[in-house]
């Protein structure tokens, strides 16, 4: 009675143990990205060595829960792509959108600008314009004065002087010709003229011509005569001394007189006429030869007359000339203002204007460059998430056994040999099409760029042997291979997604953590705060110091990246100088106890690997991960690690559970799942001929453990045909060892 009860324990725990361990047979996924084909191979051969056989059946399901993951995988993978695609493409147009709208505000402020300085440049040539016309007309007033100055108007006159034996001829007549010169430029001879002639024309005002008019006064034909007169008795009393010219009058020279005042004659009399006809000298005809010298002077009278009537003629023509020229100017004056007023007015908004479209300038530049910061990041995730493209690829091989070798030795060739078969494999069927590289942008299209495979990890699912129709022992391998692939022209972009590109900042760049916890961070006088420390610094280079009562100071030099995290542990040391002799002792760790630094309080976590047996009995292997909180433990039972083959004929119990829950150290509640399989008639007779062999189960459990052991007592149902699908009842007592961190 006992013997079947024992037995039926271990048949439930068995298949408890068997069906929960069908999730997660063969090795562990082996990192091997990096790695090349040489080290991959050494890999696989120490994978295979190492591993367990398994039932076909067994590998069969964990090949097909595999390919479901994929599939599944795949479809996430494909999803995201798609929604990453359709978000990459909007933040494209948006991106475009922004840089149109600020591409078209710059050339409308460009335009604005070049308009402006467009208006500016034509109102300083109006300026300039305006000033030269003025220049020439003030030029023309100086020509017309020059060229006036230089045209004489003419007057003839004569001089009389008493003059005795002692008089010099030459004084008299210097006195004579001074003295008409003095009476020419009083009366003003030419000055009228000249004047209205100037004046009329608007050449220049009453004012400024005389500022200019002076008078300049040359002889150009002059004769003298001396008579004398006869007084009482018949004798000469004295003699009069004549003199008559012809004066050349230029009234806009600078007062000049044809000859200067003679010395010591300020006592000579001198009667001076202005002649205009030959009547005004009639008291002159008694003169001896007068009717020789009256021919001469009607002559010079006549001349004087129509030479003045040619000059007066030139300065009215010079004067009527500028005048036209000096009108025509001021009416170009009169326009260019006008321009130059219309101008100013069409400027007057454009200040306004170009610092409104600079303002929009400055928007639309800050909106643009968030859309690109919105692209590149939608831009990396989309390259990174192509990049990140996973495939799963299970390849199987088979060989009769040698005679010579081992079977390891023949498990790894075939192993080996997988993975030749997964590289030939990828190589024709993924290499040849989907994503590539264009532009730095991905399109879906046949014959793409992919240039190589990029192994990331291989599990090899399991080995067995069995026995072919012919009767040869067959040696089978299954090993699963994960890959992505290596892109054209993706190196740069692969560094930036490696760096975590340049939009990606981080919420903090910095975490500290310290061995005990509870530490100051500091830099000279920066207080950064208390570990566990997560903080965001600027880039650079920093010299930390770590404090804390009772231990040495820590300083740690460290560089902050501004786009990638940096983590530094640090273990603090305790003071021994500071610390008495109780608080030494109490600090000495025991033998149970992790070695390190940490208080116990706060290991949190543990790691423990144990043996136990249970009722129904069976000798298990158990490993433990726990914390404070939550715990997972695998049980199988040592035979079904240790056993190479079964036969029909043995009668054995394999069992493989999974249990995880909730609890401290001490006592946890678990919910269990597993499978027990039966080999051979003896196992498990009622059920050998019905061809199902294996129980699986679930159930709770209660698990307290002890110093030095652990106990377990719980529940399991499952399968029908197994106790009638009745809740089976278990105890299991066992020991652990432990390391606690």
């Amino acid at each position: 009675m006992i013997y079947k009860f024992i037995r039926a324990l271990i048949i439930f725990i068995v298949i408890i143990l068997q069906s929960g361990f069908s999730q997660n047979v063969g090795s562990d996924w082996v990192d091997v990205e990096g790695e090349n084909d040489k080290e991959v191979k050494a890999m696989i051969k120490q994978e295979i060595i190492k591993l367990e056989k398994y039932t076909v059946e067994t590998i069969k399901a964990e090949q097909n829960n595999l390919k479901k993951e994929e599939d599944k995988n795949n479809e996430i993978f494909e999803d995201k792509k798609n929604r990453l695609q359709e978000d990459y493409d909007n933040k494209s147009m948006e991106k475009n959108s922004a840089t149109i709208k600020f591409n078209r505000i710059i050339e409308s402020h460009s335009r604005k600008i070049a308009d402006q300085k467009s208006l500016e440049r034509d109102i300083a040539i109006l300026d300039s314009s305006i000033i030269k016309s003025r220049e020439l007309i003030e030029q023309e007033k100086i020509r017309v004065k020059d060229e006036i100055s230089t045209i004489p108007l003419f007057q003839f006159m004569f001089a009389k002087v008493k003059s005795d034996a002692n008089s010099n001829a030459k004084t008299l007549d210097d006195k004579m010709f001074y003295e008409m010169s003095k009476l020419v430029i009083e009366d003003k001879i030419g000055v009228d003229i000249t004047s209205t002639a100037i004046v009329e024309n608007e050449i220049m005002t009453s004012s400024e011509v005389k500022t200019f008019l002076g008078g300049k006064v040359s002889f150009s034909d002059s004769k003298s005569h001396m008579e004398d007169v006869v007084g009482f008795g018949g004798k000469i009393s004295h003699s009069n001394r004549y003199l008559f010219g012809l004066a050349q009058v230029y009234p806009l020279k600078k007062k000049g007189f044809y000859k200067t005042e003679p010395q010591n004659t300020n006592d000579l009399s001198v009667a001076v006429e202005i002649i205009d006809t030959i009547d005004d000298i009639k008291d002159l005809e008694n003169l001896t030869n007068f009717d020789t010298k009256q021919q001469w002077i009607e002559k010079k009278i006549d001349k004087s007359k129509s030479k003045n009537i040619t000059n007066i003629s030139r300065i009215n023509n010079i004067a009527q000339g500028a005048k036209d020229i000096i009108l025509g100017q001021e009416e170009l004056i009169t326009e260019f203002n006008s321009k130059k007023r219309d101008k100013e007015q069409k400027l007057k908004p454009y200040s306004k204007e170009i610092k409104k479209l600079e303002e929009e300038r400055d928007d639309s530049k800050k909106n643009m460059e968030l859309a690109n910061i919105d692209f590149e990041k939608i831009k990396l995730e989309y390259h990174n998430h192509v990049l990140g493209e996973q495939h799963l690829l299970i390849k199987r091989k088979k060989d009769e056994k040698e005679n010579t070798g081992t079977d390891n030795e023949q498990y790894t060739i075939l192993a080996i040999k997988t993975f030749k078969s997964f590289n030939n494999s990828v190589q024709s069927q993924y290499i040849s099409k989907e994503e590539t590289v264009s532009d730095k942008d991905y399109n879906e299209r046949e014959e793409s760029k992919k240039v190589g495979i990029n192994l990331t990890a291989f599990k090899i699912l399991g080995k067995f042997s069995n026995v072919t129709d012919d009767g040869e022992m067959e040696l089978n391998v299954y090993v699963a291979y994960k890959f992505g692939f290596k892109f054209e022209d993706l190196s740069k972009l692969k560094e930036e997604s490696e760096k975590q590109a340049y939009y990606q900042k981080l919420k903090y760049n910095l975490k500290i953590m310290s061995y005990p916890s509870g530490a100051t961070v500091f830099e000279e006088f920066d207080n950064f705060g208390i570990t566990p420390l997560e903080i965001y610094l600027e880039a650079g280079d920093y010299d930390l110091i770590i404090k804390k009562a009772g231990y040495r100071d820590k300083i740690e030099s460290i560089n902050v990246s501004e786009y990638q995290l940096t983590s530094k542990h640090i273990r603090l040391i305790k003071d021994s100088s500071k610390m008495t002799e109780s608080s030494k002792k109490k600090e000495k760790p025991s033998s149970k106890q992790d070695l390190s630094e940490k208080d116990p309080a706060e290991k949190n976590y543990l790691i423990g690997v144990g043996a136990s047996i249970g009722l129904p009995a069976l000798v298990n292997l158990n490993a433990r991960i726990a914390t404070n909180v939550f715990n997972f433990e695998y049980a199988t039972d040592i035979y079904s690690l240790t056993g190479d083959s079964l036969s029909e004929s043995e009668g054995v119990i394999l069992g493989k559970q999974f249990s995880v829950g909730l609890g401290d150290h001490t006592v946890a509640l678990n919910y269990i799942w597993g499978h027990t399989e039966f080999y051979g008639i003896e196992a498990y007779p009622a059920l050998y001929g019905a061809e199902n062999n294996v129980y699986e189960y679930q159930g709770v459990t209660l698990k307290g453990f002890q110093k030095y052991y652990f106990w377990e007592i719980g529940a399991n149902w499952g399968d029908e045909q197994f106790y009638g699908g009745k809740a089976q009842f278990y105890f299991q007592l066992g020991t652990m060892l432990d390391v606690r961190f």
